[in-house]
């Protein structure tokens, strides 16, 4: 009586525990059906075994059975080299994540995209294959060069401005001096301006005079926004210059922007 009870018991526990097992098997596959990012998983040779609907649609397809069988490989990375870096990231870590690379889709159009990557290992510990999830991140990408673009163009405006252009923040600092601004005052990098008070480069004799209005306009738009004044070069000479500046805001910190002309030559053309 008693064996038979333990054995009654025993089979109770494992009924209990398969349709634990049942359970936890419907919910990872209800979550891996329904996940709106794409999960794939493949053997160890790179080929899909299994990919949610989520990735079928994301890859073009009308079945998961359409892409089953293919390879991950064929469908993203770049080159050979890009493909072989994922995996033996990979082999070396056990995973990987925030590796960008390219996908493309069935009709041929090019996605940017997010992958992550593990490896799947047997009980036994031998690699069986890899699993993960790929993320579109084609908008951020495209805004990214859009952004990019946008920078080097300003970039080779400034640089090739006719004008000394600068800007100086938090208290009368130099945050940016464009090469025009360099050349002017005779300085052979940014490195030797940026970080330094704007009025080290005023002559003594305008210096209280500009020092005032510059922390002045730094902190809210006031007037004159234009007229001439004195500033050193390098060397230690005088030039007369023309400036033009106003109040800005760059990167939520307050601060004046402006730009000036050498016109030494003009002055004294002028006084002669």
């Amino acid at each position: 009586m008693k064996e038979n009870e333990i054995l009654e018991n025993e089979i109770i526990r494992l009924k209990r525990e398969n349709q634990s097992l049942k359970e936890s098997e419907q919910r990872y596959r209800h979550l891996f059906e329904k996940s709106p990012i794409m999960i794939y998983v493949t053997d160890r040779k790179g080929l899909f075994i299994n990919i949610n609907k989520a990735g079928v649609r994301m890859m073009g397809y009308d079945s998961a059975d359409q892409i089953i069988g293919t390879s991950l490989k064929s469908y993203f990375f770049k080159d050979d080299e890009e493909f072989d870096k994922y995996l033996q990231n990979i082999l070396d870590h056990g995973v990987i994540t925030e590796f960008e690379t390219r996908m493309r889709r069935r009709d041929g159009t090019i996605l940017s995209v997010n992958l992550t990557g593990t490896s799947r290992e047997t009980l036994a510990s031998k690699l069986k294959g890899y699993e993960g999830f790929v993320i579109d991140i084609t908008d951020r990408v495209e805004a990214q060069n859009v952004i990019k673009e946008s920078e080097e163009k300003y970039k080779a405006i400034l640089d090739n401005s006719l004008a000394g252009i600068y800007m100086f923040q938090n208290g009368g600092y130099f945050s940016y001096a464009n090469k025009r601004f360099l050349s002017i005052l005779g300085y052979d990098s940014p490195d030797e301006v940026i970080g330094r008070r704007f009025w080290e480069f005023i002559a003594p004799e305008d210096r209280d005079k500009v020092k005032k209005r510059g922390l002045e306009r730094e902190k809210k738009e006031i007037e004159p926004r234009h007229y001439p004044f004195r500033m050193l070069r390098k060397d230690g000479s005088t030039i007369w210059v023309d400036m033009r500046s106003s109040h800005a805001s760059y990167m939520g910190i307050p601060a004046a922007v402006g730009n000036f002309v050498d016109i030494s030559k003009e002055k004294k053309a002028r006084e002669e």
